[in-house]
């Protein structure tokens, strides 16, 4: 039955398409209005999912060729009409019935909520078409609203979002977790198993340093089979699937290799590049790993898919495993192609890191530490206890400090230097020894690799972490011509605007010295009191006698011998010049050398702070000089009321307008800097003690971002270009804001230039071939599409394609990436993941848009909207178990910038700072960062502000938002958050990072080693409630890489990613495939949010975040689809792509993902093992590294989910428990809050849902008396306040093995 629906699908599908003009379905038609589509009667099908296709009939289109950004025009009325009651929409896609939770949080429509969570809602009430689902207690309700009420929310004032509804794909599993895990393993496998059966073999001994031989190409070194003889190989056998790699390259001679080996776990292999050998007179040859791939597309129009329809090569899947392995990739042959391989890498280095890595603030203390116990320095090591307890957790990431740490392998890297500084010849005399050298690190490197496997699983024993880092290292950038133009534009404008700063700065010290001279001449002193001007004075004018040789006379004493008149010393330097310009020059250069970076520089611009000239103190850095007349000075004239309103509203809506005070009135509450009088005390500074004493003077520093300990060393370093923005900084020269102009210009391009410049970069026909040996033709094909009379048409609706002729050539780069480079998971690398967005006075900033995409693909990628944010409500709003029932939560879903409503708005308010700057305020609270910090940053944005006022409103902010903290151990066993918007979110992150075993929310991915709760106790928590919110946030991009993956396979999308930064993610997409693609980016991101809601113990998700906000369509690789790049180096702005919403994808698609026509195999799903999760496993500190790989329950709703909220009722081994009470049918469901507990336990049950309640309670309270109160008269159910107190300890977030004694 099954099989005649779908030929009927297949047929009704086919024959819909074909019906259909041309232009309706072509890709590179604009898409039209939404008057050009007239619904058609509905016809259901099975293709192989639920779906409703609604036939549409083209109507008259009205020209749209000038449409770059796709954008629905309406009238203010219509959008209103729209906004308010989504109904009245004729789009097929939206559906009319609203569902609100109880604090009025817009959830899914019915299809999506059917086909993502597999339940249907059961309102209790409804007004109109909108519906009430209750999910959660009234007690808890109760709490909720009041706690919302407090911080002026009004959930009865929540606006409708379109309601988007249509049927998703089917889900992998019985629910979304079990769903998510076998996507993981889909993926995952089989490398996984192959990196396990790896991580227990042992591989054969490196080969004696005699053995290695001298010839191009690889050679094998069997020592387990065959005669043990070396035999020279074209490539390493396919059946010898996992290898350990590593690659040396020359660094003088360029970043090709020159040798590489490699071990499976029966041979050795090493490769030499035949440069090397001398056989070729190019040094451009990479490592090949496999047999040849099949022609490429660009040498055949007719490619071969593999079975599930993508275009990798269908080759025998290969692991290899490295070091730092992405710099490997970046040099093996294979890896430089359009179409992927079946090849996936593993990370060492990454794996280390997830496992025993450091945090930014530990890597010092370890190396002192480190070096304290090699020197066996016994006062240091006891002094610093506290560093050994991590120190012996986790190391640096090195291969010689891991092998250390993981092996006890002491490795000696001397050898290594003639890498860096040697020369060919060099590495041709050593050749034998360098080889070996290489052998032996891929031989540590295997070591590590089983040492670090079977931890790392341990840490993260979700498949689709696994997964997430073997994608991350399948990055391609491809590029084109203009690559080496930007670098040679950048270069030389950079090099013109250094040259005319410097030339600048040179003229002003020159002028300087003349005007000395003038003034010696004059006064004849010949010494600083010469110089009228408060910088200069300030220049050490000493000018030492000229020194000259004795001389020589006559007999008579008189008269001079011949030669015998006294000269100068020829060696001296610059006699007659202060020692201040003496100091500048360059005897190399025979030239000053003067740069915005140096000392002297802001007093030869005549710098003023706040129109107050500038003095450099050795003791306090940059200050500046006023005077108490000056204080006391009426402040100028404010703007009239009339001008005031008329500036106002030429500001930015979402802006709030920051009110300008007087500086004067800021300074007068600043303590003036003390300077000794006394001459003999080392911090005597002569100038600033006599300008005090003679004139009154008053000294105040420049403000530091990091607070008022801290020094300004230099006023026009980037910190500060703010400042020179605003007129804070200033200058009484004229032209002294050019040349800080012309500095801002450049600062881009010297931080970047070096790392842009070394990219490597691969062009198409430019590498040798593995079998073009002696440079008699063979180059390597990139596969990129070529011109040809078929493939003329021009794509509008990517943006302007027209300049990729056929004289255009293609390359491509390789990021070298590390997938995990931080304890919190998140990928590294140097070049791409830091580079900025462009600006329009920055050199060079355009870097990303000159990742290009070929003729007849497009990049389709979106970025997460508030992607950390919402993890951290979510968070907290699981204290409740419903979306947007704290005061954080409910301002992230229902909050707008229009009504002021959004967390960032409300910030801007209470600091009196645009909207733009709350956002830094915003995250960097969340990441852990207190009031000392926001403090510096309040007074960076603001210079006029004291460090009083500074604070002031910084405890004002931290009051309203995180609360106040109750430090006391009595009631609340940790410190306790209470009474502020995100006080439920603090709590429930810090009581994460303070359990016994701190896990991620979702893919229950462990701590690292180093940052766990019994090596530290209450320190580092900023690092480490960072490590909670960032680490989900990996979570979440793993997930999304995986589900791509699949949905990309399954759907045969001709697509492969390209990169992800952080929460951006982009492909590269056929054009004919891109709005399939596009939705499967939206369905990705459906599925991701719901998992994070189901596995927090919400079964529902809110409208507002169930799908991007738009998915980008462009033809470069940029933020937004229509910023033009234009920058100093790039003055003309490139064509905008397409930004697509979810319901313009739905348009374009019409809700399909399958191919157009014919309904191709689908790929075989793995049938891996039941895997439970908990709700909030994670949180409690329970023993979910265990509990988490055996696999995901069915559907049965009482099996789905089991609450960790009272697993301790249970005991050490509830999950254990819970199954075998659900096969003894000696469980029964409870209310909402409660999941799988046995019936004998209703007494307890009821205590800690007291309790939990009770918690929720004292959070949003204000005044800890009476929180205090409220505990200190809680007796329930005969427990004592001490085992209150313990309850606390438990839901605080502690682990359930500390409360199992209360239980009893």
């Amino acid at each position: 039955m099954f099989a005649r629906r779908l030929l009927l699908l297949q047929s009704c599908l086919k024959q819909q398409r074909i019906q259909q003009p041309q232009h309706l379905l072509s890709i590179r038609s604009h898409r039209p209005t939404t008057s050009a589509y007239l619904s058609y009667p509905e016809i259901k099908f099975q293709n192989g999912y639920k779906t409703t296709v609604k036939v549409l009939k083209p109507a008259p289109q009205t020209s749209d060729k000038d449409q770059k950004i796709i954008k629905t025009e309406q009238t203010e009325d219509d959008a209103k009409k729209d906004k308010n009651d989504p109904a009245q929409s004729e789009s097929p896609w939206i559906s009319p019935k609203i569902y609100r939770n109880q604090v009025g949080v817009q959830l899914l429509s019915e299809k999506l909520q059917q086909g993502v969570f597999k339940t249907k809602y059961n309102p209790t009430h409804s007004s109109g078409k909108t519906y009430y689902i209750t999910n959660i207690s009234q007690e808890k309700l109760e709490i909720s609203k009041h706690h919302l009420t407090s911080h002026n929310i009004d959930v009865n004032k929540s606006e409708n979002v379109q309601a988007i509804d249509f049927d998703p794909p089917p889900l992998a599993g019985d629910n979304i977790a079990s769903h998510f895990y076998k996507l993981g393993k889909l993926v995952a496998e089989p490398y996984l198993q192959m990196a396990k059966d790896y991580a227990n073999t042992d591989v054969p001994p490196v080969p004696e340093k005699k053995s290695w031989i001298f010839q191009s190409g690889w050679t094998r070194y069997s020592t387990t089979d065959g005669d043990g003889k070396p035999e020279k190989v074209d490539y390493i056998p396919v059946d010898e699937d996992v290898l350990t790699f590593d690659i040396e390259c020359l660094v003088p001679l360029g970043p090709y290799p020159l040798m590489a080996t490699a071990v499976s776990s029966k041979a050795w292999y090493g490769w030499i590049s035949p440069y090397l050998t001398g056989e070729s007179k190019s040094f451009k040859h990479f490592v090949p790993i496999g047999p040849p791939p099949p022609q490429s597309q660009s040498q055949s129009q007719s490619q071969p898919t593999s079975k599930s329809g993508s275009k990798d090569t269908p080759k025998k899947p290969r692991l290899i495993i490295g070091h730092n392995v992405g710099f490997d990739r970046a040099r093996i042959y294979d890896e430089y192609s359009m179409r992927r391989t079946s090849c996936r890498f593993i990370d060492t280095m990454s794996l280390h890191v997830a496992v025993g890595g450091l945090c930014n603030q530990q890597r010092q203390p370890w190396k002192k530490y480190s070096q304290a116990k090699e020197s066996d320095d016994s006062e240091y090591l006891k002094l610093n206890k506290e560093t050994g307890k991590f120190f012996d957790a986790g190391s640096l990431n090195s291969l010689k400090d891991v092998a250390k740490f993981h092996c006890n392998i002491k490795m000696n890297k001397t050898i290594r230097d003639v890498f860096f500084d040697g020369t060919i010849d060099d590495i041709r005399k050593d050749f034998k020894k360098l080889i070996h050298y290489c052998a032996n690190d891929s031989f540590v490197t295997q070591k590590v690799f089983r040492a670090v496997l079977p931890l790392y699983l341990r840490k993260c024993p979700h498949p689709v972490s696994f997964s997430g880092m073997l994608l991350m290292l399948d990055s391609f950038l491809p590029i084109d011509k203009k690559w080496p133009d930007y670098i040679r534009k950048s270069e030389k404008m950079w090099k013109e605007m250094s040259d005319n700063v410097e030339s600048m700065l040179k003229h002003l010290a020159e002028e300087a010295v003349t005007k000395f001279k003038n003034a010696s001449q004059n006064n004849g002193n010949g010494n600083g009191n010469d110089v009228n001007d408060f910088w200069l004075k300030q220049l050490d004018w000493t000018i030492k006698p000229v020194k000259m040789t004795k001389p020589k006379f006559m007999a008579d004493g008189k008269t001079f011998a011949k030669g015998g008149e006294p000269r100068p010393f020829s060696n001296q330097k610059l006699p007659g010049y202060p020692e201040w310009y003496k100091a500048l020059w360059d005897t190399k250069k025979q030239d000053l050398s003067l740069t915005l970076r140096t000392r002297v520089t802001p007093l030869l611009l005549k710098l003023k702070w706040l129109g107050y000239p500038m003095y450099f103190s050795k003791k306090y850095g940059w200050t500046f000089r006023t005077t108490k007349k000056s204080l006391e000075a009426p402040p100028p004239p404010q703007p009239s009321e009339a001008t005031a309103t008329a500036a106002a509203d030429i500001k930015d809506k979402e802006e709030v307008a920051v009110k300008q005070e007087d500086p004067n009135s800021s300074l007068k509450n600043l303590a003036p800097l003390e300077f000794t009088f006394d001459p003999e005390h080392p911090e005597y500074e002569e100038f600033a003690a006599n300008d005090v004493l003679e004139n009154g003077a008053i000294y105040f520093k420049v403000p530091h971002k990091d607070g008022a300990n801290a020094r300004c060393c230099n006023p026009l370093a980037k910190g500060y270009q703010s400042a020179i923005e605003k007129g804070t900084l200033s200058s009484e020269y004229p032209n002294a804001k050019k040349a800080m102009s012309m500095e801002m210009m450049c600062s881009y391009w010297t931080s970047a230039k070096e790392r842009v410049k070394s990219q490597l970069v691969v062009w198409d026909d430019e590498v040798n071939n593995p079998d073009n040996v002696n440079d008699d033709g063979g180059y390597l094909d990139l596969g990129f599409p070529k011109a040809n009379n078929t493939d003329t048409k021009q794509d509008t609706n990517s943006g302007d394609k027209d300049d990729k002729d056929d004289k255009d050539g293609c390359g491509v780069i390789l990021p070298q990436i590390v997938p995990m480079g931080t304890v919190t998971r998140r990928a590294v690398e140097s070049t791409w993941m830091t580079a900025s967005n462009p600006k329009k006075n920055k050199i060079g900033s355009e870097l990303k848009s000159l990742v290009k995409a070929p003729r007849g693909y497009s990049f389709v990628g979106a970025d997460v909207d508030s992607e950390e944010l919402w993890i951290s409500s979510l968070i907290g709003d699981s204290q409740f178990g419903a979306h947007g029932a704290t005061a954080l939560g409910y301002m992230t879903l229902q909050g707008t910038k229009a009504s002021g409503t959004d967390m960032h708005s409300v910030t801007a308010r209470i600091l009196g700072i645009d909207r733009g700057s709350a956002k830094i305020f915003n995250y960097a609270r969340i990441y852990g960062a207190g009031v000392k910090y926001a403090t510096g940053v309040l007074m960076e944005f603001n210079p006029g502000m004291d460090e009083d006022t500074a604070r002031k409103k910084a405890e004002q902010l931290y009051m309203a938002t995180k609360g106040q903290k109750e430090r006391g151990l009595t009631y609340f066993v940790r410190p306790f958050w209470y009474g502020g918007t995100e006080s439920y979110m603090f709590n429930e992150l810090e009581g994460i990072v303070l359990s016994k075993n701190p896990r991620t929310p979702v893919l229950s991915c462990g701590i690292t080693e180093t940052l766990q709760q019994d090596k530290l106790g209450l320190k580092y928590m900023t690092s480490r409630v960072n490590w909670v919110v960032q680490s989900s946030g990996v979570d979440y991009l793993h997930m999304l890489l995986v589900s791509m993956h699949y949905l990309i396979h399954k759907y045969q999308i001709d697509a492969r990613f390209v990169i992800s930064v952080h929460d951006e993610i982009r492909y590269l997409v056929k054009d004919d495939d891109r709005f399939r693609a596009a939705l499967a980016l939206q369905v990705s991101n459906l599925w991701v949010r719901s998992l994070f809601s189901y596995k927090l113990g919400m079964p529902n998700l809110p409208q507002s975040v169930a799908f991007f906000s738009a998915v980008d369509l462009d033809h470069v690789f940029r933020k937004e689809v229509d910023v033009g790049c234009v920058t100093p180096t790039n003055p003309d702005p490139i064509q905008p792509g397409v930004a697509m919403n979810i319901e313009d994808i739905l348009d374009k698609t019409q809700g399909f993902l399958s191919p157009p026509i014919e309904k191709k195999p689908e790929i075989t799903l793995y049938d891996p093992e039941k895997f439970m999760f908990s709700s909030k496993n994670t949180a409690s500190g329970s023993n979910s590294s265990s509990s988490s790989s055996e696999g995901d329950g069915d559907s049965n709703d009482q099996e789905a989910v089991v609450s960790s909220q009272y697993a301790h009722l249970l005991g050490p081994n509830y999950k254990a428990k819970a199954e075998m009470m659900i096969k003894k049918n000696k469980v029964k469901e409870l209310d909402n809050e409660s999941s799988l507990v046995d019936s004998k336990s209703l007494n307890q049950r009821t205590t800690v849902k007291s309790l939990n309640n009770l918690f929720l309670r004292a959070q949003m309270l204000y005044d800890i008396e009476e929180i205090k109160q409220m505990m200190s008269s809680v007796e329930l159910n005969g427990y004592t306040k001490k085992s209150t107190r313990m309850s606390r300890q438990y839901i605080s977030g502690y682990s359930p093995v500390t409360i199992k004694k209360i239980s009893k």
